[in-house]
């Protein structure tokens, strides 16, 4: 059984880690797991799935975290309320909500030295609204003619003015600031600053080897207070068996771990086990280019021929929990009246319907020849994605659709998605308004942002109700109407909560949970409060 932290607050979670790619590494200089475990002495070791790419803010939305080298003009607290950061106090809006105020503090330094003003937050959101820079946060934010100007009002004040009253604007506001004196007339798209960021963070960077490490240094002239812990040292470490060797022999302090791995170290005394309840979902992707998936009944009967229940109990054990929309229960936009019946036969009927009639020598269905049959694309980050893909051709295949499983490659696989499905996953502890109208509206339906390519107008509907009012009730009932939507539609099939489960070591102090969203790169750097970790 997997051991949870005690916490009383409704949002409990830690943190989730992250996915990418490269190698594993011991201790050495930059990285000593053995010896005392004094703050100044011992570096935090911490082992992900993969390496990033660009360490930039620019280039990564508000939900994937600055990796704890940059700061946001505001931040999230234990329980998700924002609070102000590099704001003295929190922004403001004007009567008509098209006019927000950020006044900054004004004892902020970057990590040069250099003080933040109001033209590093101009500059920053100038980069990000710039078409000629490569970052996809303008459509996972759903930025596209939202905010008119950005300007400096003084040294120390920022308006930002906005084509229209946003529910959301301020957790966007958590993206990180990064310092205009470096980046004036550079290329963002290509700036060695990617890659040797200088931020206004609790820690710095200090050095990258490429498919190896990534190190940060404690900044001591933070303006919240210098964190305990001195060094973090990030290696990568794509294979799961590989990280909970690592974890077992001592040489990394903290990694994400499936829940059935992860029960091997319950007798460890050197290593907690906690599960780390988050918004995350597994989900299937259906693509609406396909010719057979453009027909809602043949979306429908693939969800109907889905055992969830049976999935969550076997693939994720103990924890596991089926689901059927985007929200976790706890979630203000949270319903429970969808739900989807397993029923094979009741599959069979719809995709009959659909025209699906005959079947071949292997049992596939036919239609006008032609056989119903797709691709499931999924990343290797980690073993419990490729069970699923398997589990759910296996669940296709007994209703007579030819469903295949295929390892994607990052970001390879985004060229695929108007033909393949594709599984992974999705959290959405946050405002729903930027990351789901970037997800399922029409207006994205082209992006890969919505990689169904889904165009549903009771959908759109409801998106638009939600960013209509800044009263919590009517965008709830707006974002029900979005569930039950979805739900008809069929082009997102929700399967399973997917539980986050961390190793930590037990040396570790500090830890406080808050809801995290899906487990993948970056999201919200290695802990929303690292800085104030510290050795026992």
């Amino acid at each position: 059984m997997v051991r949870r932290f005690g916490w009383s607050t409704p949002l409990v979670a830690l943190l989730a880690l992250v996915a990418l790619v490269g190698v594993a590494c011991g201790g050495d200089e930059d990285g000593s797991t053995g010896g005392s475990a004094d703050n100044d002495g011992r570096a935090l070791v911490v082992a992900l799935t993969s390496e990033p790419s660009n360490l930039s803010p620019v280039f990564l939305d508000v939900n994937a975290g600055n990796w704890k080298i940059f700061s946001g003009l505001v931040a999230f607290d234990q329980d998700l309320q924002l609070v102000p950061d590099l704001a003295a106090e929190m922004p403001e809006y004007s009567e008509d909500g098209r006019t927000v105020t950020v006044r900054l503090r004004q004892d902020v330094t970057f990590h040069d030295g250099e003080p933040l003003t109001s033209e590093d937050v101009v500059f920053t959101w100038n980069a990000i609204l710039d078409t000629d820079v490569a970052t996809p946060i303008r459509e996972r934010l759903a930025l596209d003619g939202l905010i008119e100007g950005v300007r400096a009002v003084d040294e120390f004040t920022v308006e930002f003015t906005l084509s229209r009253m946003d529910p959301a604007f301020m957790e966007r506001l958590y993206t990180g600031i990064v310092p205009a004196h470096l980046l004036e007339g550079e290329d963002l798209n290509s700036t060695s600053f990617n890659r040797e960021p200088v931020g206004t963070g609790p820690y710095r960077f200090a050095s990258w080897v490429a498919g190896d490490r990534l190190v940060f240094e404690a900044y001591e002239d933070y303006y919240g207070g210098a964190p305990a812990i001195k060094r973090v040292v990030f290696t990568f470490v794509p294979d799961e068996n590989a990280r909970a060797a690592l974890m077992g022999n001592g040489e990394i302090d903290f990694t994400r771990m499936s829940p059935r791995l992860a029960e091997n170290f319950e007798a460890n005394e050197d290593v907690r086990v906690v599960q780390v309840p988050s918004a995350s979902m597994y989900q299937l992707t259906l693509p609406n280019k396909h010719p057979a998936i453009s027909d809602v009944r043949v979306r429908q009967a693939l969800s109907m021929a889905v055992n969830r229940e049976e999935m969550a109990a076997t693939l994720i054990g103990p924890l596991g929990q089926p689901a059927y929309g985007p929200f976790r229960e706890g979630h203000w936009a949270y319903d429970d009246s969808g739900h989807v019946d397993y029923d094979p036969q009741g599959a069979r009927d719809l995709l009959a319907e659909a025209g699906w009639t005959e079947s071949d020598s292997q049992g596939f269905l036919l239609k006008d020849g032609e056989r119903l049959t797709f691709t499931i694309l999924y990343l290797a980050s980690n073993a419990e994605d490729q069970e699923f893909a398997l589990a759910l051709a296996s669940d296709f295949q007994e209703i007579g659709v030819d469903a295949r499983v295929e390892v994607g490659s990052n970001p390879g696989y985004q060229d695929r998605l108007d033909a393949d499905a594709f599984f992974h996953g999705v959290g959405m502890p946050y405002d729903p308004e930027y990351v789901m109208r970037a997800r399922f509206h029409s207006d994205y339906a082209d992006v890969a942002a919505n990689p169904a390519g889904m165009a549903n107008p009771d959908v759109d509907a409801a998106l638009d109700a939600s960013r209509a009012t800044l009263d919590p009730e009517e965008r709830r009932e707006a974002f029900i109407d979005l569930q039950r939507a979805l739900l008809e539609d069929g082009s997102y099939l929700i399967i399973a909560e997917r539980p986050t489960v961390v190793l930590v070591s037990a040396d570790i102090e500090g830890l406080v949970p808050q809801m995290a969203g899906s487990p993948h790169a970056f999201v919200r750097g290695l802990s929303w409060n690292l800085e104030d970790w510290s050795w026992k």
